[in-house]
């Protein structure tokens, strides 16, 4: 029996997808000091994802079950990132008397 197939909007979230790549690669695999235990499982979180962007054709990505449950967590994470990331550079901002 064939897997239930779910569709993922890629154009709307191929950049989040490649956002956590980057920074599992950045945090996890291109350091000193990490766990090998930490960098395998940050490599094989890398191609999880990149076997998901794979599956696109530009606009949906079939996926299954698991494949989707990853890629939903992955969307919440990029956007959470982006705000703890964005709330730091505007109390920068605050700080140095730009704003």
């Amino acid at each position: 029996m064939a897997k239930k197939l779910y569709p993922f909007s890629m154009s709307k979230h191929a950049h989040d997808l490649e956002l956590a790549r980057n920074v599992l690669y950045l945090n996890y695999i291109d350091v000193e000091g990490v766990s090998p235990k930490m960098e395998a499982w940050a490599i094989d979180r890398r191609e999880r994802l990149a076997q998901i962007l794979m599956k696109s054709n530009g606009y949906v990505a079939w996926l299954t079950g698991e494949e989707y449950g990853l890629a939903q967590k992955v969307v919440a994470w990029a956007t959470s990132y982006r705000v703890a990331r964005n709330d730091e550079r505007m109390a920068f901002r605050i700080q140095m008397g730009w704003e």
